[in-house]
């Protein structure tokens, strides 16, 4: 980075405005080499240069190359870090504190892993972790599953609404707890299924959508279970009486959008099919959870108020009207 980092030290014609944070990038390649892309506002104050580092440095296997772009000096070199690459280095910006700015530290490295940190004058550096073990991959990704599940409104919605379905409505003859439970169990691992599926096609290569109509699919899906309840169904529609084919078919739509949230956190190369079953089981974990809070919820609500018990249409109906609401405005959003 020696090329990039004089560059970087070449004082420039104070500017009046605060400096935007300069970027320092490094994709590792095959064979050990590594490009560096490091970009930088090109008016700065005299003596307040920011310098990007490796340590310990790696070699350079060609000069720099600098392009000016507008406001803007990038600088681009192939580097050269051996055999172990980026693992264990510390890479940041020195300067930080006397320029009173940050910069962002994007790094890719050839495992699929990436790391992107802001750093600071406090924090000029960050330390690239050696590549961790199976378990503690697969413990990562089923984190990384419990929490999209968990953060995901729409998914969780969409869950929501596919108990109420399966507890509150059904055949007149499916009223005992047994084929409550029954048809619950059906409908969720269909929906899982439905999203298996999908997940591990589009991750996988296989397919590919664009995000946003998957979004608001999603969204849609929501609005005809949300519809499906606010009907005060007594198992006349296909939906009421077979829940679980629903669940399958709007769980392939779902599992576009879990495939999205999992290709934007990376897939080690050398691991995913490991990666995608933890990540699978992280959301049906996540899931499992959530459908064991609304059935425990519920069970305490006919206990407490054994009246409310029934009315399972009129509640039906009005959980169905609220979620359609939401669902519907997520909809036209998206």
């Amino acid at each position: 980075m020696l090329g990039i980092a004089l560059l970087a030290g070449v004082p420039s014609p104070s500017s009046g405005h605060p400096l935007s944070p300069s970027l320092l990038e490094l994709v590792e390649l095959e064979g050990g080499g590594v490009r560096a892309t490091w970009i930088a506002p090109a008016s700065r104050p005299v003596g307040r240069a920011t310098v990007p580092f490796v340590d310990p440095p790696c070699t350079g296997q060609s000069r720099p190359a600098v392009e000016v772009e507008g406001a803007r000096i990038v600088s681009h070199q192939l580097l050269d870090c051996g055999s172990s690459g980026l693992e264990g280095r510390r890479i940041g910006v020195s300067g930080l504190a006397e320029a009173k700015t940050t910069a962002i530290v994007r790094i890719e490295l050839a495992d699929g892993r990436r790391l992107e940190r802001l750093v600071d004058g406090a924090a000029p550096a960050v330390l690239v972790p050696r590549a961790p073990s199976a378990w503690t991959a697969a413990a990562d990704y089923v984190e990384l599953g419990v929490h999209h599940i968990a953060s995901g409104r729409d998914h969780l919605l969409f869950v929501l609404a596919l108990v109420l379905i399966t507890i509150l409505q059904g055949p007149a003859g499916a009223c005992s707890r047994r084929q409550r439970l029954a048809r619950l169990t059906a409908a969720v691992s269909a929906f899982t299924a439905g999203h298996s599926v999908t997940l591990s096609a589009a991750v996988l290569g296989w397919v590919n959508f664009p995000a946003r109509p998957i979004e608001a699919g999603i969204a849609l899906s929501i609005v005809l279970l949300a519809a499906e309840l606010a009907r005060g169904s007594t198992g006349e529609s296909l939906l009421s009486r077979r829940p679980w084919a629903a669940a399958f078919a709007f769980g392939l739509l779902h599992g576009f959008g879990f495939a999205g949230a999992l290709s934007a956190a990376g897939l080690p190369n050398e691991a995913i099919p490991l990666a995608l079953a933890s990540f699978n089981a992280g959301i049906e974990l996540g899931q499992l959870l959530f459908v064991a809070a609304v059935v425990s919820a519920l069970a305490l609500a006919w206990r407490a108020a054994p009246a409310a018990a029934g009315r399972k249409p009129a509640i039906a109906r009005s959980c169905g009207y609220a979620i359609g609401i939401v669902a519907a405005r997520w909809t036209l959003e998206r």
